[in-house]
Order: structure tokens, then C-alpha cells, then sequence
């Protein structure tokens, strides 16, 4: 595997390797490594890798070595009070989430659990699956060989828009009904490529979407979309700032969203539809 990160300790170079971190022997006289790899610790964080914010680990002048631990295989979904206290939705429920970066979320009747599992090992692939929380089993709503992700409800909880690159051209919208009636189909398109689906919550049937984030399309914008709509797209939060993670109040009239614009992530909020 690649090795990142180095730190100099007590003679030694520690480095990031796959999801390892290991130990070298350096001789600064020479400039060059002596010896094996000798492992340390298994299990750093996943996606770290050069460039990224996170660095994996941090050593200490006396030797001590902390590190952000990768999430476990299989996952659980719990109720949080305002106590802090954790209860599983299921005691007997896991599931692989396919990454950190589940996206889960609850019916707006509060009664289903949409979420991504992958099936099939590190070899498999991502589809969307309904858990009732009453502790009913789950079942799955899509099925396709492609990434399907990040599902998020229909105002009237009848159908989940969820994005997916099952035609090769980058992250789509997607709908399915939740009881399985009709296939899949695709309902908003945009060169750059999605990154988060929202429905308002009011029933109008308009979206707002991410796009960008790529080496053809740096900016991350947040659009309005109606599909089948003339303009489809209008500008939400388009700038050369990042915008994202947006969230709509519960009546649909305003809406929250992160930005960069003044140099360091801020909450904005603005008027729905927009003034």
C-alpha cells in the first residue's frame, strides 16, 4: 500500500500504509531505511490519504501514538436523547454501511429508516434498503450492480430520491416508489454531477441539489431543480465559495446551508422560494 504522513520518532520514521500504521528504521547519516516494516497498530480511519485534511495519526515527544480508528464492518442506527443516551433503533440489526458516510434517514412519519447496506463483501456493491423501527425486518428497494446512495424521502413518504451512477456519467437523481410497484427512473441530470438530494418538505415537488466538487466543475453550488420544469435549474447558493449540506424547515419556507465565503464554514439561511 502507499505510505503517507511521516513522523520522525527516537530513530525511526512512522508512516501511514493502507490502514496501518508501521515503523521504519532511518539513519539520518545516511538518509536511508534500515530494516523491515514493523506494524503498530491496524485499523487507522479509512480515506485518509495525501492531501486530506485529517492526518491519520499524531506521536508524542515520550512515544505515545493516537490515531482515529476505523469505523466497524457492520454498523448500527441509535436513538440519541438530549441526555446523551444511546439506544439502538434494533438490538438485533447491523448492517455494512459501505463506508462512513451512510446517509441514513428517517420517514417523515417517523416510522421507516431509509439507508445504504452493501451486499457482497469489499467486493460488492451499494443499494438502498427500508427498516421499519419498530423492528420489523428490513428489505431492500433497489437492486443493481451500480452505487446506489444517500436516500432521502418524498414529502408524502411514498417514494425515495437517491443518487446513483448506474448510466456512467457521474451521480444522477433517482426515484423509486418504497413499496417496489415500479423500476427506478431518473428524474434529474446534471453535467457536473449530483452530491445531495433534498424534497421540500411542503409537497412542491421542487429539489435542491449539490453539484460540482470535480476537476471539470471545482465549485460546489446548490440549485434549485423542478424537474421537468423550463428553466429545470435555478441558482440557490452559486459562488466561488463551497455551499453544501443543505436542510429545509419543516413548512418548506426556509432553508439552512453550509459555506466557505467569508474563509471558514458558516450557517446561512435564506427564504424559500427564494426572494
Amino acid at each position: 500500500a502507499d505510505s503517507w504522513h511521516p513522523r520522525w520518532w527516537n530513530g525511526h520514521l512512522l508512516l501511514a500504509s493502507g490502514l496501518a500504521l508501521v515503523a521504519r528504521r532511518f539513519d539520518a547519516r545516511r538518509l536511508a531505511l534500515e530494516g523491515g516494516e514493523v506494524t503498530l497498530a491496524t485499523g487507522l480511519a479509512a480515506g485518509v490519504s495525501v492531501g486530506a485534511p485529517t492526518q491519520p495519526f499524531s506521536v508524542s515527544r515520550s512515544g505515545v501514538v493516537v490515531f482515529p480508528s476505523a469505523p466497524p464492518s457492520r454498523q448500527q442506527i441509535v436513538w440519541v436523547d438530549r441526555d446523551a443516551t444511546m439506544v439502538p433503533v434494533d438490538t438485533g440489526w447491523a448492517f455494512d454501511a459501505g463506508g462512513p458516510s451512510a446517509g441514513f434517514t428517517l420517514s417523515p412519519d417517523g416510522s421507516r429508516i431509509a439507508y445504504r447496506e452493501r451486499t457482497g463483501g469489499t467486493e460488492g456493491n451499494n443499494n438502498i434498503w427500508v427498516k421499519p423501527v419498530d423492528g420489523g425486518p428490513p428489505r431492500q428497494v433497489t437492486f443493481h450492480e451500480a452505487e446506489d446512495r444517500l436516500p432521502r424521502w418524498s414529502a408524502d413518504g411514498s417514494r425515495l430520491l437517491f443518487l446513483s451512477d448506474r448510466d456512467d456519467d457521474g451521480n444522477q437523481v433517482w426515484s423509486v416508489p418504497v413499496d417496489g410497484s415500479e423500476r427506478p427512473r431518473r428524474i434529474v441530470t446534471h453535467s457536473a454531477g449530483i452530491n445531495e438530494v433534498l424534497e421540500d418538505p411542503s409537497g412542491t415537488g421542487a429539489l435542491i441539489v449539490r453539484v460540482g466538487g470535480s476537476a471539470d466543475f471545482p465549485n460546489r453550488d446548490l440549485l434549485v431543480a423542478r424537474p421537468g420544469a423550463d428553466p429545470e435549474f435555478e441558482a440557490l447558493a452559486a459562488s466561488e465559495a463551497g455551499e453544501r449540506a443543505a436542510s429545509w424547515s419543516p413548512d418548506g419556507r426556509w432553508l439552512a446551508y453550509q459555506s466557505d465565503h467569508e474563509g471558514r464554514p458558516e450557517i446561512y439561511v435564506v427564504p424559500f422560494p427564494l426572494l
